[in-house]
């Protein structure tokens, strides 16, 4: 994104702060309606696949 000079809402001074502000604005907004919430760290790729699928499944079970 630093290159990138197409995004309005970083063409400020501080871009860092203004990512900062946004995050902390809109994350409870995503975690409010998010289905799921899975912190992605630094779990392989297939690790990531496996806990959002273990996610889904206990989801699905209690839905039915």
């Amino acid at each position: 994104m630093r290159q990138d000079r197409n995004r309005p809402l970083l063409a400020t001074p501080d871009p860092l702060e203004r990512l900062r502000v946004l995050h902390a604005e809109r994350d409870p907004l995503y975690r409010a309606i998010a289905d799921l919430v899975v912190d992605s760290g630094r779990q392989s790729v297939q690790a990531l696949g496996r806990t959002i699928a273990e996610q889904l499944a206990v989801r699905w079970k209690q839905s039915a």
